[in-house]
């Protein structure tokens, strides 16, 4: 998803003050959630997305990467969930009923890597510090299996194009 991510104009976002619903077109990432049932990890929009449902179509969509606690005795388990919803003038749907990509998640970092290349472990494209800009990288560390045995993954996706902060005002 995050290599497909394409920049055809300046941000439709625009930095929203508290009385102002967020926009859907921003860049987030952290454990801050819309819907406090489950941390929301990664949302974006993009034009580049696969439909999850067949009354889906083209368009952008806000994909949404969030982890939902798992089935079983522990609560440091979760299972990784991806929302692909189409944005339109109506209310986006409620998370929970997404497809499973992973489960028995034990951790999920995120890391956004701003412009001079630092790591922030939470973003918001419309706060007043970011100014509507994107990361030029994220990077991403998933621990999961069996406790006993747990598999670690990390990758750095590098964004094609990005804007730096206060750009596009």
């Amino acid at each position: 998803d995050l290599h497909n991510i394409h920049l055809d104009l300046p941000p439709v976002s625009t930095p929203t003050d508290m009385t102002e619903e967020p926009s859907p077109y921003r860049f987030t990432a952290g454990t801050a959630a819309d819907d406090a049932r489950f941390p929301v990890v990664l949302q974006f929009a993009s034009k580049a997305h696969v439909a999850d449902r067949a009354s889906d179509g083209a368009g952008i969509a806000l994909i949404r990467y969030y982890l939902e606690p798992g089935k079983g005795e522990s609560a440091d388990i979760f299972r990784l969930r991806r929302a692909d919803t189409l944005i339109l003038d109506a209310t986006l749907p409620e998370l929970g009923d997404d497809p499973i990509l992973c489960e028995d998640v034990h951790a999920l970092a995120i890391d956004c890597i701003d412009g001079e290349g630092e790591a922030h472990t939470t973003w918001n494209a419309e706060t007043d510090d970011r100014r509507n800009a994107a990361p030029r990288a994220v990077a991403i560390r998933l621990e999961l299996g069996a406790s006993s045995d747990l598999n670690v993954y990390e990758t750095t996706i590098a964004l094609p194009l990005w804007w730096d902060e206060g750009e596009a005002e």
